[in-house]
């Protein structure tokens, strides 16, 4: 079967790609930043790189200067005050979920530093029950952000624009993201157990964004004897699927997706429980009189691993690797 026909498809299989290098960091632990710019034999470097606050918390940052006789004088900022501020010493006060960038530099000095702050509207810890999640997901402002800070709790269904981040052991019974609503989840395990809807982690329904960072997805099963169908479903008309640096265990099919115009991305994952990685249905009902799918397709994709991926077509279907000319290629940044 020849795959250039189908012109306004950009699928990409690369393997071999390497490992993502950053390690994403748990909730209270910093680890050091190694930004520095300019030239010269000097430079400045944060104590943190990323870290996780909720609204109402204050800490302090130190910045490290080299060389050790340096005495610079240092200016603080926060990229977006109605997150946090910091003042001129590196104490940080959060004030309203969201992101930030604490910066520090030198001042007439070529030397600066950053780090990445989030900062929870809410912490959800295991100590307030395993209903405790969904309450927060309900009472949270839209593009609220919740911190888990570890437990296991029931599955919860998410209807808004919500980050949540994991840390620690933090583990959820499934995930729905509802028509329309955009979900970003980091640093979190999500699983399903036998008798569960679909045994699926996450569903995800039209027009809605799932992004997931760092995650791990894996069916529960006592007897360790079964694999669920899969982890990640998206039917037709999903807006956002992105997943990187996750892993999957114990489906046999890690992430199906329908036919979409939207956006895939799909890249640095462990599927090698898998007996399929990635299966996108692109059949349509919309079929011309040449029994082709019309209309534009999923043309913004991007997958890259080492096992199986399945393309189903209408009324064919292709397992393997797609080969298409580097020029024909668009990779998302």
């Amino acid at each position: 079967m020849r795959t250039k026909s189908y012109s306004r498809i950009i699928f990409v299989i690369l393997l071999g790609i390497a490992s993502v290098a950053a390690a994403l960091c748990l909730f209270c632990s910093c680890t050091f930043s190694g930004g520095k710019e300019g030239m010269g034999d000097g430079h400045i470097i944060l104590n943190c790189s990323f870290d996780y606050l909720t609204a109402g918390e204050s800490r302090r940052y130190y910045a490290k200067q080299s060389p050790s006789s340096a005495d610079y004088v240092l200016v603080w900022e926060s990229s977006d005050e109605s997150v946090a501020t910091v003042d001129k010493d590196g104490n940080v006060s959060a004030l309203a979920g969201g992101k930030t960038r604490i910066r520090v530099r030198a001042e007439g000095k070529p030397y600066r530093a950053e780090m990445e702050l989030t900062v929870a509207d809410v912490a959800v810890g295991a100590e307030e029950g395993k209903q405790a999640l969904q309450s927060a997901v309900d009472n949270v402002k839209n593009n609220g952000v919740v911190l888990i800070t570890g437990g296991y709790f029931d599955g919860i269904e998410v209807d808004k624009r919500l980050t949540i981040k994991g840390a620690g052991d933090a583990a959820v019974a499934g995930i729905t993201v509802e028509d329309d609503a955009q979900l970003f989840i980091n640093s979190l395990s999500v699983y399903a157990t036998p008798g569960s809807e679909a045994n699926a982690c996450v569903k995800v329904g039209k027009n809605a964004s799932f992004t997931a960072v760092g995650c791990t997805f894996f069916y529960d099963d006592p007897t360790a004897q079964t694999t669920s169908d899969v982890a990640v479903s998206a039917p037709a008309d999903a807006s956002e699927i992105y997943c990187r640096a996750c892993s999957f265990n114990g489906y046999s099919e890690c992430v199906a997706i329908g036919a979409t115009d939207g956006y895939i991305y799909i890249v640095n994952n462990d599927f090698s429980d898998a007996e399929t990685a990635v299966c996108v249905d692109l059949r349509r009902s919309d079929v011309g009189e040449d029994g082709r799918a019309t209309g534009k397709v999923a043309d913004n994709v991007y997958i890259d691993c080492s096992e199986c991926v399945k393309l189903l077509f209408n009324a064919l279907s292709y397992t393997g690797t797609l080969e298409i000319p580097d020029s024909e290629v668009s990779v998302p940044h």
